[in-house]
């Protein structure tokens, strides 16, 4: 393995709002990271996953309607609810995009609900190799 990939592996971290930069990212990088995703290994190709791209107002809306389903079904004191509905509303306005990661199983059935899960987990996993690179 060379030593720039063993140094991104090691050098890889969570990345939260209150360290998120300033920086633009294009919609061209997102949607090349994502073709890079597409290229993940499927059984019979398949290709399980979606990608669902949330930027300016979707991201917005999404934050919104991920409140009110917290609210729906929390059982969490009403602090508690205060702060997490302020934490959902700050990562949803500091993010540039949000990606949703689904999975569509395949309308046959031919293909186990696992394989497909762990398909979709392999394009997830390559989609964050590139982004690293």
């Amino acid at each position: 393995m060379s030593k720039e990939i063993d140094k991104i592996i090691h050098q890889r971290r969570a990345v939260f709002p209150k360290h998120y930069s300033d920086e633009n990212i294009s919609k061209k990088t997102i949607l090349q990271i994502l073709e890079n995703a597409n290229m993940a290994p499927t059984h019979k190709y398949t290709q399980p996953w979606l990608f669902k791209i949330f930027s300016k107002e979707s991201r917005l809306k999404l934050g919104t309607e991920m409140v009110s389903e917290y609210k729906k079904n929390s059982q969490d004191s009403i602090k508690n609810q205060n702060l997490k509905e302020k934490k959902i509303l700050d990562k949803c306005n500091k993010s540039k995009f949000i990606i949703a990661i689904c999975m569509k199983r395949d309308d046959k059935g031919s293909i186990p609900e696992w394989e497909e899960i762990a398909a979709t987990s392999m394009a997830v996993q390559k989609h964050v190799a590139f982004v690293y690179i």
